[in-house]
C-alpha cells in the first residue's frame, strides 16, 4: 500500500472486508497455516494480495505464481473452481458474489479481517478525490446502500434461487 500512496490519494473508506484463500472444494483440507505447505497460490503481483501472497511462501512455504496482470480475480476464481490453478486470494465481497454462481469453491482460510476499501485517484486530481468523498459521506448506510447491499449481497433466499435458476 505504501508504494502505491506515494503516487496516490484514497477517498474515505466506505467498506471493510476480509481477504479470503480460494480453494476448490475437492482439494486437499486446509484447517491451518501449516496446510499450505507445499500448495500453489495464484495472485497478480500488482494487487493488494501479492504481499499477503509472498508472506505466506516465506513462513508457510506456500508456492506463489504471479498471475497475468490481465486475469481480474473473479478469473482466478473461474480457475480454482474448474481446477486450472490451486489456490488464489480474494476478498470477501467478490466471494460472496462468485458463490452466487459457483457451489464448488471453498473458503478455507481468513487471511486478513477488516481490510479497508477506498476509490484511488491520481495525487494531482483533488477535484474528483473532493467529489468521492462527498459521494461517500451522502450515500454510505444510506437508505439505498443497504437496500443494494441486502439484495445482493445478504439474501440466503435469492442466494438459493440464483443457483436453482442459473444455466449450467
Amino acid at each position: 500500500i505504501e508504494d502505491r500512496r506515494s503516487e496516490l490519494k484514497f477517498s474515505f473508506r466506505y467498506k471493510r472486508v476480509s481477504e479470503l484463500l480460494v480453494a476448490h472444494k475437492d482439494s486437499a483440507s486446509i484447517d491451518s497455516l501449516a496446510d499450505l505447505k507445499g500448495r500453489s497460490l495464484v495472485v497478480r503481483k500488482t494487487s493488494s494480495f501479492w504481499n499477503t501472497a509472498q508472506q505466506l511462501n516465506k513462513e508457510h512455504g506456500l508456492k506463489v505464481i504471479a498471475a497475468d496482470e490481465d486475469l481480474p480475480t473473479e478469473l482466478l476464481i473461474a480457475q480454482v473452481a474448474d481446477k486450472s490453478i490451486d489456490l488464489t486470494i480474494a476478498d470477501s465481497n467478490l466471494v460472496g458474489i462468485e458463490r452466487r454462481f459457483r457451489d464448488n469453491i471453498v473458503t478455507p482460510l481468513t487471511l486478513k479481517e477488516n481490510v479497508p476499501y477506498a476509490y484511488a485517484v491520481r495525487d494531482n486530481n483533488p477535484q474528483l478525490l473532493n467529489a468521492l468523498n462527498a459521494f461517500i459521506k451522502k450515500e454510505y448506510r444510506g437508505t439505498f446502500y443497504n437496500v443494494i447491499k441486502g439484495k445482493y449481497f445478504a439474501s440466503e433466499k435469492r442466494l438459493k434461487r440464483y443457483r436453482q435458476e442459473r444455466i449450467t
